[in-house]
């Protein structure tokens, strides 16, 4: 399939294919962690591949990744290619690319006239950058990460407990930026709110407030809202519960149901718009914990252990 594409590529740009260049240019974008690996990517031509790397929607985790693919380019014909070292580096954006993970990539570089001419490069670059220049260039898109913190508490220092407000606003941080910013505020305030991410739309999951728990859910999509929406409501009310996403469906765990701790499991289908209860997922009630998805399995962890599940 990557093969194809590159392909694709060159053929509909040789010919003038427009709207075909651009289908396959946005699959090789968006597939760029495997086009990497083919042999067939070593032997684009140098205009092909600046255009690629250049591209702010390059789909990549981080940066180094660029720099990686980059090497591996000039490294697989270095006679032929050292001297557009400059011209392929200038498309690698170092400034979101620390030192000591810059001297790990290079580390793998075979060909010491290209070795020695990056590090002098990037050692340049992170002797002399600045703090303005760090913010100015920007990570790719699928690079840029935002964290927020949803709900929660506020109590005054020395107030009593009973004294605790919930709150329903929203802040996110722009890991790229460094900056807060506030964002569009919960429709119901509450503490203990089990927050998860699926298909790049936030959702918000149970809670409490003034002791009563709630069974309310709530999304958000940062690119295209401008507020919270309501979705289906939780089939048990649960507060301070571990929330997953796997298989496009999200998963919550335990939490307080009630005055006890649970250990029941539901999840949310998006497409149907339905809750649905499963039996338990473990002997021991949990709350909150965390619970992480890694290669279709769910992880969660307490204080008296970690527990590990496929559903």
């Amino acid at each position: 399939m990557w093969l194809m594409a590159l392909g694709i590529y060159l053929f509909a740009e040789a010919h003038s294919c427009v709207q075909l260049c651009d289908a396959a240019e946005m699959f090789i974008l968006e597939n760029f962690h495997g086009i990497v690996k083919s042999e067939e990517f070593l032997q684009l031509p140098l205009n092909v591949l600046l255009r690629f790397l250049q591209s702010d929607e390059l789909h990549i985790e981080a940066e180094y990744k660029v720099l990686d693919a980059a090497l591996r380019w000039l490294d697989s014909d270095a006679a032929g290619r050292r001297r557009s070292v400059y011209d392929v580096m200038a498309a690698v954006r170092f400034s979101h690319i620390s030192l000591s993970v810059c001297e790990a990539s290079l580390a793998e570089c075979e060909d010491l006239g290209i070795k020695f001419a990056v590090q002098k490069l990037v050692r340049d670059i992170h002797v002399t950058r600045s703090v303005q220049s760090c913010i100015t260039v920007q990570p790719r898109r699928s690079a840029r990460r935002t964290v927020y913190i949803i709900g929660g508490y506020h109590r005054d220092k020395g107030a009593r407990w009973s004294d605790s407000m919930t709150l329903s606003c929203v802040d996110s941080f722009e890991t790229y930026m460094k900056m807060w910013h506030s964002g569009p505020a919960l429709s119901l305030s509450r503490s203990g709110v089990a927050a998860v991410t699926l298909n790049g739309t936030i959702y918000a999951i149970g809670g409490e407030s003034d002791s009563l728990i709630s069974d309310c859910v709530e999304r958000f999509d940062p690119v295209i809202s401008s507020r919270w929406q309501s979705v289906e409501p939780l089939t048990i009310p649960r507060c301070s519960a571990g929330a997953c996403a796997v298989n496009d469906r999200l998963y919550i765990f335990g939490g307080w149901i009630g005055a006890e701790i649970g250990k029941s499991v539901e999840f949310y289908d998006p497409q149907r718009k339905t809750w649905t209860l499963i039996d338990t997922y473990g002997d021991v009630p949990r709350y909150a914990m965390g619970v992480v998805e890694y290669e279709g399995e769910m992880f969660d962890n307490t204080w008296n252990g970690y527990l590990r599940r496929s559903f």
